[in-house]
This record gives structure tokens, sequence and C-alpha cells, in this order.
């Protein structure tokens, strides 16, 4: 599980670092992470993918308040690169097998697996960033 955090910290980062490019695709990445998770999910699952961890389903939520979240699961592991938009989580990466925090959501629609065609162009921006680091 060690490697599968290195991965979510590493792919964070390079969104933070490409936040104003991404910016030009899609105008949620002006407040990233806050609106983002649902984008950002898709993206990290295509990149557990190509990095031979098969496929990571993008499971959606929704807290009480309305507020809507998506995280990526494999089986019990629970990997999110946006929490932090909520105030109860200060957590900038979470890749865990708890899932005390996510029992606060409610799981309108069923998993599925991520679109990866549909956010080709910020994939390449954040992929020309980490090779070139």
């Amino acid at each position: 599980m060690n490697e599968l955090k290195d991965i979510a910290y590493i792919f964070r980062d390079a969104v933070e670092k490409t936040k104003n490019e991404l910016s030009k695709l899609s105008n949620k990445f002006e407040t990233f992470p806050e609106y983002c998770c649902g984008i950002t999910a898709n993206l990290l699952a295509r990149y557990y993918d190509e990095k031979g961890y098969g496929i990571f389903l993008i499971v959606t939520g929704k807290k009480s308040t309305g507020e809507e979240h998506y995280w990526l699961q494999k089986e019990k592991v629970i990997i999110d690169i946006t929490a932090d938009q909520f105030p109860d989580c200060k957590e900038e990466v979470i890749v865990t097998t708890d899932d005390s925090w996510y029992n606060n959501f409610i799981c309108e629609r069923e998993s599925h697996n991520a679109n990866y065609r549909k956010y080709d162009k910020m994939y390449s921006v954040i992929i020309e960033y980490l090779n070139d680091k």
C-alpha cells in the first residue's frame, strides 16, 4: 500500500504544479482540490492502470448536506487526493482501508470505471510534467 500512497502523492503534486495549465482546459482546476474530485479521480485511475495496478472504480457519494464527492476504490483500498476540500478532512492524500470517513457519504450511483479518453488533454499535461521531472 505504500507504493499506492507514493504514487498518489506524486500525482497530486503534479496536478498542483500544472494547475494553471489544467485551468485552461477546465476552470474547475482554479479551485483545486475543490470541485475537482470527479475529473481528478478519472485521471488518477488512468495513471494507476497505466502503471500496472489495474482498474480502480470511481465511487460517487453524497453527504446529507448535499455535497458530492468522488474517490477511487479497489476492493477495500480507498484512494483520494481531493478529500481536503472538505473542512472535516485535513489530509491531502488518503490511501487507506479505513472507510470510516467515507461512511459520511451515501453512494447514490454505482461505482464505475474511469472514462480515460474524456480527459486526454488534461492527462497529457500531467504526464508531460511527470516525464520532465
